[in-house]
C-alpha cells in the first residue's frame, strides 16, 4: 500500500488505492464497489464549507448528521472520490466529526478527527463520492460529542483534489533482462554509539517482617505535677428560695439577688432639610419645623437642640446613652456611632463638621438630612414579682 500525493486520512469503506504509473500521474482502482480504475487531479484548494460564515452549512450541532454537495465547479459530475482538508474549530465540548460518502446509512464506526472543547484540530481525509442514487455527489457531516445535544463545533472543509474513471492500458509484459554482474563487496561501516542505558528494574518484593526486638528497659518516673488552683467557693444560699419567670434570669442589684430581664429597646429619629432652619429664642438658630419620631426629646440643660452646627439628641428613659448606635445622612455623605464628630454619654453629641465635612449651611437648602439612634437599656430588675415556692 502506497499513500498517494501525500494523502492521509482515508476512511474505512471509503477508498482503498493501488497505485499504477501512468505518466507521472497518480492511477488508482477503487475497490469499495467499483472496479474501475481513477486519476487523482489535484486542484488549488477551494473552501466549500466554513461555517463561521454559513458558507455551506450555517452550524453543526452534536447529533445532527448534514448532507454537503460536493460535486460543483471544481469537482465534476462523475467523480469517484474528493480529497479534502477538514478543520474542527473551537469546539464547545469533547467529541469527534465523522465525514462519510453521501449514501452511507448506518451509525458511523469511525472518525476523521477528534478534539477536546475549545481545540482547533485539521486532518487530510479522502472520501469516496457516490455517482448515482439520492447521495449522488455528496458527502455526510457529523459531529458527536458523546451523547451531547446542544455541543457544537464550528467546521471548515477545503478541497485539495478528487479522483475521476481513468481509461488505462494493459499491455503485455516484455522479456526478462539479463542479470547484471554482482558489484564490490561495500566498506564496512563504523561501529555505532553505544545505546542508552536500560530503565531500572522493578522493586523487588517486600521481606519478611523481622522478629520482635527486646522491651527496652522502664523509663524513670516524672515529677509530680504542681497542684491546681483552687476551686470557687459555692453559693452561700442567698438565691435559695427565689424563681424567676422563664423569660427572665437572676442578677444581683446593689447587692441583693433579684429576677433580671433584658430591658426593651429604645428607637428615635428625626428628619428634615437645612431649609427647616427657624428661629428660637434667645436668638439661636436652631432646626425647627422638623419631623421627630419615637420617644425622644432634643437639648438638655444649657445644650441648643439642633443648629446648623451640631445635634444634641437624648433618648426618653435612656440615662447612659453610650450603648446607643447612632445612623445618619445628609444628602450622601453618611456617619455613624463610630464617625468622627460623633459622642455619646449622657446624651448624643454630633459635629456636622468632623462627621460630614461641613457645617449644614454649606449644603443646598433642600438637601435631606435623618439621623437614628437605637438605644438598649441593657439587664433591668423584672417588673413581674418572682414566684416565691409555697
Amino acid at each position: 500500500m502506497k499513500h498517494v500525493a501525500g494523502i492521509r486520512g482515508f476512511v474505512a469503506g471509503a477508498l482503498v488505492v493501488s497505485v499504477v504509473g501512468v505518466g507521472g500521474l497518480a492511477v488508482v482502482k477503487a475497490t469499495g464497489g467499483s472496479s474501475s480504475a481513477s486519476l487523482f487531479v489535484a486542484v488549488t484548494p477551494v473552501r466549500v464549507v466554513d461555517t463561521r460564515s454559513d458558507l455551506g452549512l450555517n452550524s453543526v450541532v452534536s447529533g445532527t448528521e448534514q448532507d454537503v454537495m460536493i460535486v460543483s465547479s471544481v469537482v465534476p459530475v462523475g467523480a469517484t472520490a474528493v480529497a479534502m482538508t477538514v478543520t474542527a474549530v473551537d469546539a464547545s465540548a469533547k467529541g469527534f466529526v465523522v465525514v462519510r460518502p453521501g449514501d452511507a446509512t448506518g451509525k458511523p464506526s469511525t472518525s476523521n478527527i477528534n478534539v477536546s472543547k475549545g481545540e482547533t484540530v485539521a486532518n487530510a481525509v479522502t472520501i469516496k463520492l457516490p455517482t448515482v442514487g439520492s447521495g449522488a455527489g455528496a458527502i455526510k457531516v457529523l459531529f458527536d460529542a458523546y451523547g451531547s445535544f446542544t455541543a457544537t463545533t464550528e467546521l471548515l472543509i477545503d478541497i485539495t483534489g478528487y479522483y475521476e474513471v481513468a481509461s488505462v492500458g494493459s499491455g503485455s509484459s516484455g522479456p526478462a533482462g539479463a542479470q547484471g554482474p554482482q558489484g564490490e563487496q561495500g566498506l564496512r561501516g563504523e561501529q555505532g554509539v553505544p545505546g542508552e542505558q536500560g530503565q531500572r528494574g522493578e522493586r523487588g518484593q517486600k521481606g519478611d517482617i523481622g522478629d520482635r526486638g527486646v522491651p527496652g528497659d522502664q523509663g524513670v518516673a516524672g515529677e509530680k505535677g504542681v497542684p491546681g488552683d483552687k476551686g470557687a467557693a459555692g453559693s452561700d444560699g442567698a438565691l435559695a428560695g427565689v424563681t424567676c419567670l422563664d423569660q427572665q434570669f437572676i442578677a444581683q442589684f446593689n447587692g441583693v439577688w433579684k429576677c433580671a430581664e433584658l430591658g426593651e429597646l429604645r428607637m428615635a429619629g428625626l428628619i428634615g432639610t437645612p431649609a427647616s432652619v427657624g428661629t428660637n429664642p434667645p436668638g439661636d438658630t436652631q432646626l425647627g419645623d422638623w419631623s421627630y419620631y419615637g420617644g425622644s426629646y432634643y437639648g438638655a440643660y444649657d445644650f441648643t437642640p439642633c443648629n446648623l452646627d451640631r445635634c444634641i439628641l437624648m433618648l426618653i428613659g435612656v440615662t447612659d446613652h453610650s450603648r446607643c448606635s447612632v445612623s445618619g445622612s445628609v444628602g450622601t455623605r453618611l456617619f455613624n456611632s463610630t464617625s468622627s464628630g460623633v459622642s455619646r454619654g449622657g446624651y448624643i453629641d454630633i459635629d456636622f463638621t468632623l462627621a460630614v465635612g461641613q457645617t449644614l449651611d454649606q449644603f443646598s437648602a433642600l438637601t435631606p438630612i435623618s439621623i437614628q439612634v437605637l438605644c438598649g437599656q441593657g439587664i433591668v430588675e423584672a417588673q413581674n414579682p418572682p414566684i416565691t415556692p409555697a
